[in-house]
């Protein structure tokens, strides 16, 4: 699995604009009974779409319910800071096809 760097990316930065998910589509929907996979990025003006705003940021949102960290918990060994999601071998196999299905990820022979 590679990365296309050909597309520079503004980096991670507070967007100017507020941040919105993809509605309902082939990038954003509901991969497993537990688990929601979105895009999300910066809401532009229609205005600004496609010009300077070309390489905007874009984001991935899981969204777990329930959350299985706070069902199946406590986990030894978790880092002590950020936020974990606890998938299911379930869950992260329907990523991995959606990813790779709505062409967020290229795989790569390499």
């Amino acid at each position: 699995m590679t990365r296309d760097h050909s597309d520079k990316r503004t980096g991670l930065r507070k967007p100017k604009k507020y941040l919105k998910m993809w509605g309902d589509s082939d990038l954003s929907r509901r991969v497993t009974p537990r688990l929601h996979v979105g895009v999300v990025d910066e809401e532009l003006p229609e205005s600004e779409r496609g010009k300077k705003w070309k390489h905007k940021s874009w984001y991935i949102a899981l969204t777990q319910h329930p959350d299985l960290l706070k069902k199946l918990g406590p986990v030894k060994g978790l880092p002590k800071t950020g936020t974990t999601l606890l998938l299911f071998e379930d869950d992260v196999i329907a990523f991995v096809e959606h990813v790779t299905k709505c062409g967020l990820v290229v795989w790569d022979d390499e």
